[in-house]
């Protein structure tokens, strides 16, 4: 039985496909089977005994901490080792070894292959991180360029902006003046024509601004409370005379709409009118219907639904898609025979997904047109009496009657501008100082008690930003004199612009070209503000 064991153990030794060896701790060689032998480039066992075990390692210290390992342990398991084949080739061998009486029983698996193909792994993995790296850095300096792109494209349509609103606050100034006072038929009809041409124009600066800043991701909402008749109403005023003249109805229907809501209305008044203005350009008989409804409550917010039907000359149902993409319209002879930018569809589009909704149409040549957009909103809340601005045709008379006399300083750098704002001022009785910087406005401020501050941002010397900090910083070391409303009234129009106007110290914002409605209203409100303060 022994020697049967014996037998079934050489054989199985013999036919192993594992390198095995036997050799004493000095290195001398007792034992090796065919594999082993072949392994390394022998054509017998006897002829790879005749060679001396430590030769064949090729780094001496990986036999050093294999005895190491195999004095402390009596085995070592699993290492890898470097060692020289016969003709000088380079043998990557995983081993294991156990010490029996000063003997060292081994095993060899030829890993040299394996290895070859992981260094080439290694190599193609180190090669594909590079790339990556390389085409990353390749990314971030594209983005790079392109946000610089977007902030230098931005910059420009910001200055852009500026530039036309600053002329354009002369013109619509002028021409409002001159309709207050003008009796001649003819003459009033020539400045409602440039007062219509003032406000398309910026129109049309506005929604190039909008798409631009849509397209980039840097339009932001602004919700707050709000009336849902002050949308409405915003609506018809706008647009009811343009009806009436063309002989068409314009009607709204509210029902089952929550009184207030939360949002952003500028927004929603500004998808709204694309609407209705297409409508209005687009309809000649008959009537637009507004319509505002509440389709679905979600999780305390409110799907609001809003849409304009026309009885209008109604659109191909296949050109309806590409008519909500910037610059696109019915047909190559809309914009001459209409007029438009094909931008108002993009931009109430945009808007509705900003708002956590989408839009649409429906229509048939002939028969008239049907387009909504929804929004989610959330439900609103009374506003109080202080809250409330004076309505707009109420605030001239407020002034008037309220605040004659009340003292003003108009901080301007345009002179035309200042002449414009000054009669604006001057018709509803209030007492106008003008200072052409900030320079100029702080040593104004400090020389006499003003009632409220009118301030431009953009000026030479010292800007409006830098010149009311400066007064908020020398108001706070004299907090008995009470705090003097500071308005901006700039052709810098966007959210940017509001914030860095509040982080100044400045209270409210008034755009420019000025409309005086939207001026006499602010003046009522923040004068009163100045008159309770003090009189608290």
């Amino acid at each position: 039985l022994i020697r049967e064991s014996e037998e079934k153990y050489r054989g199985l030794v013999e036919n192993s496909l594992l390198g095995v060896y036997l050799s004493t701790v000095e290195g001398d060689v007792l034992y090796v089977n065919e594999t082993m032998a072949k392994m390394f480039g022998y054509d017998s066992p006897e002829e790879f005994q005749r060679i001396k075990a430590i030769s064949h390692w090729k780094q001496p210290e990986q036999r050093k901490a294999m005895l190491d390992n195999l004095r402390a342990h009596g085995r070592y398991d699993g290492f890898e080792a470097e060692y020289m084949t016969r003709d000088g080739q380079t043998l990557i061998a995983l081993g294991s070894v156990i010490l029996i009486n000063d003997k060292i029983h081994g095993m060899l698996a030829d890993i040299t292959d394996r290895k070859a193909v992981e260094s080439e792994l290694v190599k193609y993995r180190d090669h594909l991180e590079r790339l990556v790296a390389e085409r990353t850095k390749e990314l971030t300096r594209a983005k790079q360029l392109a946000e610089a792109a977007n902030i230098a494209k931005d910059s420009f349509l910001a200055n852009m902006s500026h530039e036309i609103r600053t002329p354009m606050n002369a013109i619509a100034g002028f021409t409002g003046l001159l309709q207050k006072s003008c009796t001649d038929p003819e003459q009033l009809g020539h400045l409602d024509g440039i007062a219509t041409s003032a406000g398309y124009l910026l129109k049309i600066i506005d929604d190039i601004l909008d798409i631009s800043k849509i397209e980039a991701g840097r339009l932001e909402l602004e919700p707050v409370n709000f009336a849902v008749e002050s949308i409405i109403e915003h609506v018809r005023k706008m647009l009811t005379d343009r009806c009436d003249e063309k002989g068409v109805e314009l009607k709204f229907e509210t029902a089952g709409v929550p009184e207030f809501l939360q949002g952003d209305p500028l927004r929603l008044r500004q998808a709204l009118l694309n609407y209705v203005s297409n409508a209005v350009k687009f309809t000649f008989r008959g009537s637009i219907t507004v319509r505002i409804k509440v389709l679905e409550e979600r999780d305390q917010q409110l799907l609001v639904r809003f849409e304009v039907e026309d009885t209008g000359i109604g659109i191909e149902p296949g050109k309806l898609a590409g008519m909500f993409e910037p610059f696109e319209q019915e047909e190559a002879s809309t914009t001459r025979k209409y007029g438009g930018t094909g931008l108002g569809l993009a931009i109430t589009r945009r808007l509705a997904e900003l708002m956590g909704g989408t839009a649409g149409a429906s229509s048939n040549k002939g028969e008239g047109s049907l387009f909504w957009f929804t929004a989610l909103l959330e439900p609103g809340y009374l506003l109080e009496q202080g809250q409330l601005k004076a309505p707009l045709q109420d605030a001239e008379d407020m002034l008037k009657s309220g605040y004659s006399g009340a003292s003003i300083l108009l901080v301007e750098d345009n002179e035309i501008n200042q002449e414009v704002t000054r009669l604006m001022l001057e018709r509803c009785g209030l007492d106008i100082d003008i200072a052409e910087n900030g320079v100029v406005a702080l040593e104004m401020f400090s020389e006499k008690a003003y009632d409220l501050v009118l301030m431009d941002v953009q000026m030479p010397e010292m800007n409006g930003l830098e010149a009311t900090e400066l007064i908020r910083l020398r108001s706070a070391k004299n907090p008995s004199a009470g705090r003097v409303p500071i308005l901006a009234m700039t052709a810098n129009v966007y959210k940017d612009d509001r914030d860095a106007c509040e982080k100044a110290g400045m209270d409210g914002f008034v755009a420019k070209p000025v409309v005086p409605e939207d001026l006499y209203s602010e003046l009522v409100h923040w004068l009163g503000e100045s008159a309770s303060q003090h009189s608290g």
